[in-house]
């Protein structure tokens, strides 16, 4: 049936779309402006925590396609199309004294009390693997299966975090410090199931998305 609308040019149906914590802003923005074009079209909007759960969502096909950062390793069966390099940050209370840093070396962030994500979460493993290419041993504080968690943490000025700047974008009182040596860590990307039926909706919400992106720097 999806097939039949989209070849007359109908739009009606679903749109089943996954993203991760820190670029729901930017899903939801466009999300936004899709749906005045198209108020015909379900959009079902998915949070993950874990980019690995979301590439798996992807790739089940029980969604159209995922606004995630690229995985690594990516499975053979999902098409990626990249959108733009980010950076991790130390993230901290804005009435902290490392507020006023334009920079911060890791060095510095690893004798701070941390909470991090827990081991084994897609964005973990990369401020370890950042970490470890720079000689430096990170002992987090705390650990928490969720960002949102993590930055309700900092919030209350006990504890820093490590993620990246779009995460504090609905918190004032917070503030993304980039750490000098996290330099284009991740790659913010869509995935979307190779070889597999592409609804026209998926396809112009993905050109809402990289338009945004190419306009604006993300939001």
């Amino acid at each position: 049936m999806q097939k039949l609308w989209d070849m007359r040019k109908v739009y009606r149906g679903e749109l089943r779309i996954g993203v991760v914590y820190s670029l729901s802003p930017l899903l939801v923005a466009c999300a936004s402006r899709f749906s005045q074009t198209y108020p015909d079209i379900m959009l079902r909007l998915f949070h993950f925590s874990s980019i690995s759960e979301l590439a798996d969502r992807v790739h089940d096909h029980r969604i159209d396609f995922a606004l995630s950062y690229k995985p690594s390793p990516l499975s053979p069966l999902i098409d990626t199309m990249e959108l733009m390099s980010v950076s991790l940050c130390l993230i901290v209370k804005s009435d902290s004294p490392l507020a006023v840093l334009h920079e911060v070396s890791l060095r510095v962030v690893s004798e701070l009390s941390l909470v991090l994500l827990e081991n084994g979460m897609y964005l973990r493993k990369m401020i370890e693997k950042l970490a470890m290419d720079n000689g430096i041993t990170l002992q987090p504080k705390a650990e928490v299966n969720n960002s949102n968690l993590s930055l309700q943490m900092v919030r209350t000025g006990k504890w820093c975090s490590i993620s990246l700047q779009k995460t504090v974008i609905q918190f004032p009182d917070l503030i993304a410090i980039p750490i000098k040596e996290a330099h284009n860590s991740l790659v913010m990307s869509l995935l979307w199931l190779k070889n597999g039926y592409q609804k026209t909706a998926a396809q112009e919400m993905m050109r809402l998305i990289k338009e945004n992106v190419e306009k604006d720097g993300i939001l």
